[in-house]
């Protein structure tokens, strides 16, 4: 049975910033909690941070970053408390926002899909935002939900492997949406001021994107993908160094140094056997941008031409790293580049707490 990846619709998030104004907006956050000179804090945001040549701009969807007014503040009101508002602020804001863009992605469809799977790492609540869009277009009988919550930056792929096997089921589904809500934003924790952090605040961003899995010939006159294989694999000896937990004033992410090391270590071994036959010089990479290192150590190791990785990084420019929903934007990214011919591969690849390595290889249709 063929199955086919199609209908790409992405929700931007509406307060763009600039690498140079978040920045800009960090030292002057961290000139509030630190009670440190600004010049020194810049210095050390500057060392740390992800470069404006590698990540241009961010987008949320929590208006705190485009302005300084601490009282203002939905979350990060930093003049009343440093940590800013706790997890439960955070989480109803997410629950607000994820059900605007359920809303949005569904607000002209009259039927709906045999099955939506949500995925996210950044806010839970039950009933979650499907269930709104079930109630609201009176969906009760015809659609189903499945949550895929907090596996992190790699759930795109365990997305699609549960989409297969729902649609591979007795009675087949012939189309199961899968739709990522990601507000990575709602997350600073104003207080910790080390490396590792400021670097996961100078890359995160937020994002929600909505495709269709569907099989045989559901969909089949629309530009997509036809997925071939999955794969999937923990790195030994790799627990600890990416974690992502909860807190009393939100999620709380930790990254090792170790983590591009590590992946290295299994990269190669990893996408010769996604691949199969096929010449690795003739596939596009949609590479996860866990970070522009993660990208320059797969691409020197594969020993990958830059056409080969460019979507990946156009991505991680023009957007930042919106977990999950990151490798969906870069998937649209491919097939909305008419220099990409169709029939042509895709290598997709994304990592997350484990270490988990996910794969899938799938062809422009």
């Amino acid at each position: 049975m063929t199955w086919r990846i199609s209908n790409f619709d992405a929700y931007d998030a509406p307060y763009v910033l600039s690498q140079v104004k978040a920045i800009e907006w960090l030292t002057k956050a961290y000139e509030l909690t630190q009670k440190r000179d600004a010049s020194q804090i810049n210095k050390i945001l500057s060392k740390f941070s992800a470069k404006p040549s590698q990540v241009e701009k961010r987008r949320h969807f929590i208006p705190d970053f485009s302005h300084l007014r601490w009282e203002d503040m939905l979350v990060f009101n930093l003049g009343d408390n440093p940590y800013g508002q706790g997890l439960e602020k955070r989480v109803q804001f997410f629950q607000k926002t994820a059900i605007e863009i359920m809303k949005q992605f569904y607000q002209n469809d009259t039927a709906g899909p045999d099955e939506i799977i949500h995925v996210t790492c950044t806010g839970y609540v039950s009933p979650s935002a499907p269930y709104h869009i079930l109630e609201q277009n009176k969906w009760h009988k015809s659609t189903l939900v499945t949550q895929l919550y907090h596996m992190g930056c790699f759930a795109a792929i365990p997305a699609l492997r549960l989409a297969h096997r729902q649609g591979a089921q007795d009675v087949p589904r012939k189309q199961i949406d899968i739709v990522h809500t990601e507000l990575c934003s709602l997350y600073f924790n104003p207080m910790l001021f080390t490396p590792e952090q400021i670097v996961v605040q100078s890359l995160f961003a937020d994002g929600a994107i909505k495709y269709s899995v569907s099989h045989n010939k559901t969909n089949d006159d629309i530009p997509g993908f036809t997925l071939e294989n999955l794969k999937e694999e923990i790195v030994p000896d790799s627990l600890g160094d990416m974690t992502w937990l909860t807190t009393d004033h939100g999620f709380h992410m930790t990254l090792s140094r170790e983590v591009p090391s590590k992946i290295k270590s299994r990269i190669r071994a990893f996408t010769l056997e996604l691949l199969g036959d096929h010449d690795s010089g003739k596939v596009i990479f949609a590479i996860h941008p866990g970070g522009p290192k993660i990208i320059e150590t797969i691409a020197h190791e594969l020993e990958l031409s830059p056409w080969q990785y460019v979507h990946s990084q156009q991505v991680l420019k023009n957007y930042g790293n919106m977990s999950s929903a990151t490798l969906p934007y870069i998937w649209k990214t491919i097939l909305d580049d008419s220099e990409v011919p169709f029939g042509t591969r895709v290598l997709s690849m994304a990592f997350g707490p484990g270490l988990t390595l996910c794969g899938a290889l799938m062809r422009k249709t």
